[in-house]
């Protein structure tokens, strides 16, 4: 299996170096670099980062293997979404300056919000917090209409609905560019287009790009990148909406070595493995190689040199994280 699996990663890159366009960006990033690395680095990227629904209390449960598979990333930017409510800017600085070394790890970590999780921010540069994304509530009115449509779910909702969406807002000064980043985590199942569940999901996209609207108001911004869960199961409704307009958001296209690009793993329950979290940028930043950090596709090679067993990324989260290097594009005057 791992030798069928090593042979499809090899026909991937084959065929990006063949077929301009067609997986350039993963060609680019397999030819440069040291091959022990999952991810080398293209010559042209300014930044790289990670989104990655870390299944709250998982994440620092999952202890070395969670570490190994942020180190094998090697990001400078972390939007880490769905973390603990418990969870602190120090223990998040503790635990990514263990995995990843050498760099003075700035956090900020959003209010509690969905169903008591955090949205959160980790940079190697300052961040300033945008407190935009920490006031993002339904209106009564919404709340009542989910709560009576949720059934045995609604005193959960009752108890929940008033924290809002669990989401962070920070900018960064990235090589003279101020950069916004968002990270998110929206309302799970219900996949019928007239569901509570699509609904609430459509709700939190609109008060996304408010805040967004609002900080663009208020803030010097250069480029943005908006990550996270959108558990879109009903369609793609929710990111037409994300993306939206002035500025519109582009959605990358990270894919795992054997091309498959669900991020998600649906096996063994009721829903189907798919892309539901997602990594969406503005036009100032280039996708320069987009790539999912999945370990069940790694040849034994680069297992052993990265210190992970096969099924490291199935244990630690039934999400993979998106992994993007971007370019910085040039401003016009």
């Amino acid at each position: 299996m791992q030798r069928l699996r090593y042979f499809l990663s090899l026909l991937g890159v084959l065929t990006a170096l063949v077929l301009p366009g067609a997986q350039g960006v993963r060609a680019e990033a397999v030819r440069s670099g040291d091959a022990s690395a999952w991810m080398p680095r293209p010559a042209e990227s300014a930044l790289r980062v990670l989104s990655w629904n870390v299944a709250r209390d998982d994440f620092f449960q999952g202890g070395p293997r969670a570490r190994a598979l942020l180190a094998a990333a090697a990001p400078d930017v972390l939007l880490l979404d769905e973390m603990p409510e418990d969870a602190t800017p120090e223990a998040v600085r503790a635990f990514i300056h263990d995995a990843l070394p050498g760099a003075d790890w700035q956090v900020v970590l959003g209010d509690v919000g969905g169903n008591r999780e955090r949205g959160s921010i980790v940079a190697r540069w300052p961040l300033v917090r945008i407190k935009h994304f920490d006031a993002l509530h339904y209106t009564r009115q919404q709340r009542d209409r989910w709560i009576s449509a949720a059934g045995p779910k609604a005193d959960k909702l009752r108890a929940t609905l008033p924290a809002g969406v669990a989401a962070a807002g920070a900018i960064a000064d990235v090589a003279g560019r101020q950069l916004l980043f968002v990270s998110f985590d929206m309302q799970c199942c219900g996949d019928a287009p007239d569901a509570w569940e699509e609904a609430r999901r459509r709700a939190e996209a609109r008060l996304i790009r408010e805040a967004i609207a609002r900080t663009l108001a208020e803030h010097r911004v250069d480029a943005i990148v908006l990550a996270g869960d959108a558990n879109n199961v009903q369609n793609d409704q929710v990111i037409r909406l994300l993306q939206g307009e002035a500025p519109a958001l582009q959605n990358t296209r990270p894919q795992r070595e054997d091309g498959s690009d669900w991020t998600w793993d649906g096996r063994g329950t009721p829903f189907a493995s798919k892309k539901i979290d997602h990594m969406l940028h503005s036009d100032q930043l280039r996708p320069l190689a987009a790539r999912l950090l999945d370990t069940e596709f790694w040849p034994e090679s680069l297992l052993r040199a990265q210190r992970l067993s096969e099924d490291a990324s199935k244990l630690q989260s039934p999400h993979r994280p998106i992994v993007v290097d971007f370019a910085l594009v040039e401003q016009k005057d």
